[in-house]
């Protein structure tokens, strides 16, 4: 039943989650930029993306949605964005000595 709740949870804030994906991308990106450091074991960079969410303004928002639809069928939901470009395993000269 848990496992029910969390996937309805993701699915609901599906948006957020793709928008807090893509600047947690951008924020992690700029930093690598900035440093040239390996930015996963960087012990200043905590928090690359946050929002606050509300339950029930989100239930009413896909409330109102379905209502303003023709067929009462929610648009497609945007896809969740694929992970930033250099991400990959760190070169010798970024890993922390």
């Amino acid at each position: 039943m848990l496992n029910r709740w969390i996937g309805a949870m993701i699915q609901l804030f599906r948006p957020q989650i793709a928008a807090l994906l893509q600047a947690r991308d951008e924020t992690v990106m700029a930093w690598r930029r900035r440093r040239r450091t390996y930015v996963f074991e960087d012990p200043q960079l905590e928090i690359t993306s946050s929002l606050d969410i509300q339950l029930d303004t989100q239930l009413a928002f896909v409330d109102g949605a379905r209502d303003r639809s023709d067929e009462g069928a929610l648009r497609r939901v945007p896809a969740l964005p694929p992970m930033a470009e250099g991400w990959e395993e760190a070169t010798p000269a970024e890993r922390p000595r």
